[in-house]
């Protein structure tokens, strides 16, 4: 469940730029781990927070009052227009990390994750364990490293570098 809206954004804009096929979507929801994209988390928001279910129950019981957004949707605006969407467009004029995961896109295989080396969100987490505990990523398997990055550790170093998938599989085919 880790990224899922982030996947089910991701999934559904590789959809929409013809990377995939919709037929991706049911597979998805198979047992199997499929290699999909993890939208940029920069520019998702919760709309709005619904209590339907506590508003049927409690919000005519004449103690309780419905909680609904109705009164405080201009200050809710107002917010989000000064504050939020600010933000989210100084960030990716900076940080171009929309620009650069949709230049990625076309990268994705859509299919059943092949077992091996951890992906790039588990690469970063192996990156910071590894440098604070002194072990290689291939160590931190059983914790979350499944990603097309590696963090190896230099022999006789206290030094670790991140290896691109390609990297890798020279390496162990030159073994």
């Amino acid at each position: 469940m880790l990224h899922q809206i982030r996947k089910m954004v991701g999934l559904v804009i590789a959809i929409m730029r013809g990377c995939t096929k919709e037929t991706t979507i049911r597979r998805a929801w198979g047992p199997e781990k499929l290699d999909l994209p993890i939208a940029p988390a920069l520019g998702l928001m919760l709309e709005e927070v619904h209590y339907d279910r506590y508003n049927k129950r409690y919000g005519g019981d004449g103690l309780h009052e419905p909680l609904t957004w109705e009164e405080k949707q201009d200050i809710i605006q107002s917010f989000k227009e000064k504050h939020i969407y600010p933000t989210i467009l100084e960030t990716e004029k900076n940080d171009k990390s929309m620009l650069t995961w949709m230049e990625n896109l076309p990268l994705h295989t859509y299919d059943v994750r092949e077992p091996g080396p951890p992906t790039a969100d588990e690469a970063e987490h192996c990156d910071i364990a590894a440098e604070q505990e002194h072990v290689s990523c291939n160590e931190l398997q059983g914790q979350d490293c499944e990603q097309e990055t590696l963090v190896k550790a230099n022999p006789g170093e206290e030094t670790y570098e991140v290896l691109p998938h390609a990297s890798i599989e020279a390496q162990k085919q030159s073994v």
